[in-house]
């Protein structure tokens, strides 16, 4: 049995700093490669598109602190062979620390090899009281969240006056929560919802995700809130 295997041979994990394993791969086109910037100024490599999408969602998370690309290279034998693999993430919540495979479902679905291989993986890091986890395409790119988060990120940027944000949170923590019109109404800028967008995608104001953006949306403070560092 593999669990026999797992705890018989030696299992090695070699850890990497910031730069990861290995280089991400570059100039190929059936892999694309970006970085996202977290809100916390951190520069993620991704080796390609649902890698991007993972981390740009898995920042809108308030429990979320920390990602790593490729944090370390894991050894160890199965059936007399010896076995590396190099996760895509360490991600690092509130909540504890996680070792991330991203994947398409539709990979994972048509492959054998690849459902046994991480499977596999997964008893070795349980073996270690390591969590891992496998994030698929689908549910990183569900609905409507996903385009909500890719419209608030190009928001990011812009410069919010203090008062208007301290208008808006006192708004906010008065009445619990508002639409995004009455909201916009409050500040001085010109572009209101346009503030309010940046508040949202800063996280200093939550959206409700359950549809896509518009006047009508709810805005709240959110549940983990990051105000109080800048008050």
């Amino acid at each position: 049995m593999f669990e026999d295997d797992a705890l018989r041979y030696a299992v090695r994990i070699d850890e990497f700093g910031p730069e990861g394993a290995r280089p991400v791969i570059t100039g190929r086109r059936d892999i694309p490669t970006s970085k996202v910037m977290t809100r916390f100024g951190q520069y993620v490599d991704c080796e390609h598109n649902v890698e991007r999408d993972f981390v740009r969602v898995i920042d809108f998370d308030p429990r979320f602190r920390r990602i790593q690309h490729q944090p370390h290279r894991l050894f160890y034998v199965s059936s007399g062979e010896r076995v590396q693999y190099v996760p895509d993430f360490k991600l690092e919540l509130t909540s504890g620390n996680y070792i991330v495979e991203v994947k398409t479902r539709r990979e994972y679905q048509r492959k054998e090899r690849v459902r046994e291989r991480l499977s596999q993986i997964h008893r070795v890091y349980e073996s270690l009281g390591m969590s891992f986890i496998i994030a698929f395409d689908d549910v990183i790119r569900i609905e409507p969240r996903f385009s909500n988060i890719v419209e608030l990120r190009r928001y990011r940027s812009l410069e919010v006056l203090d008062d208007d944000r301290k208008a808006v949170i006192e708004h906010l923590k008065g009445c619990g929560s508002d639409t995004l019109t009455n909201c916009a109404s409050l500040v001085k800028a010109e572009h209101g919802p346009s503030v309010i967008r940046s508040l949202a995608a800063n996280h200093q104001v939550e959206l409700d995700f359950s549809s896509r953006i518009s006047m009508n949306t709810l805005c709240k403070i959110p549940s983990t809130s990051e105000n109080e560092t800048r008050e």
